[in-house]
């Protein structure tokens, strides 16, 4: 189908995927700039889940982004775009089609767009594929490089900071809360080797590492003194394998 709905994921860590058709017309300009019409918005929008089938998290697909020069805004069919992001509470939308890359917010939702997957040309030149999380202090994204050449490989290990909130994701992110000067603060993150995570080790600005557990494939998780001082605050966590190690470093809030 050219748009609907999908679900991944078992039990409470089911997450909704809303499929876009961002070409929703048979005018070649319109597929062009990108036109989602309200007719697609109300039929995904009375689209029900599967007997049974019960979700947590929303991510909505499309083509096309939803802001910015050449997307939906273009044309005028944003407006319907963003009430899909709204009513159906998604944490994510994602998107390509220009082939540069972008991460910001549309209101409460994270728009991830990247560049490309394949051969580097000229409007992309740098390949990378966008890591996304999902953690109860909202989305989280690191870009991750590919390597060039005459094919594309990834580089492993990879880690992915999921919780606290990285404060200045997509340039403010609105959903950062302050954590509190000294408090203890859960750290979470996601690591990812394919010969198996050796260790994952965390530290605040530049501490002493501390060891993370592995809470369940490929979480792993501890908790931390958050420093006295306020503001903005590193949080770095490391990961160690057979292949070498990653780092995923971002700024965290400090505050009453």
């Amino acid at each position: 189908d050219l748009y609907g709905m999908s679900y991944v994921g078992k039990g409470a860590d089911t997450v909704r995927i809303v499929r876009t058709n961002t070409a929703d017309s048979t005018n070649a300009q319109q597929q062009l700039w990108g036109y989602f019409s309200s007719t697609q918005k109300a039929n995904l929008l009375a689209t029900k889940p599967p007997a049974g089938t019960t979700f947590n998290r929303t991510v909505v697909a499309a083509h096309h982004p939803v802001v910015g020069f050449i997307g939906l805004a273009t044309l005028g069919t944003a407006k319907d775009m963003k009430d899909l992001l709204i009513k159906t509470k998604a944490e994510v939308y994602l998107t390509g089609h220009v082939h540069t890359r972008a991460i910001t917010w549309v209101k409460n939702t994270l728009m991830v767009q990247t560049n490309t997957l394949g051969k580097p040309s000229i409007l992309s030149p740098n390949s990378v594929y966008m890591l996304v999380g999902l953690d109860s202090t909202g989305p989280s994204i690191r870009p991750v490089p590919l390597s060039k050449g005459t094919t594309v490989k990834v580089s492993w290990p990879t880690t992915l900071i999921t919780t606290p909130a990285q404060a200045d994701l997509g340039g403010k992110n609105p959903l950062a809360k302050n954590v509190a000067p000294g408090s203890a603060m859960t750290v979470r993150a996601l690591a990812f080797s394919k010969k198996g995570v050796t260790k994952v080790e965390v530290r605040v600005d530049s501490g002493s590492w501390a060891a993370m557990s592995s809470t369940a494939k490929p979480v792993w998780q501890a908790t931390v003194t958050a420093p006295t001082a306020t503001g903005k605050r590193t949080l770095e966590v490391k990961t160690t394998s057979p292949e070498g190690t990653d780092t995923h470093k971002i700024k965290f809030l400090v505050g009453t």
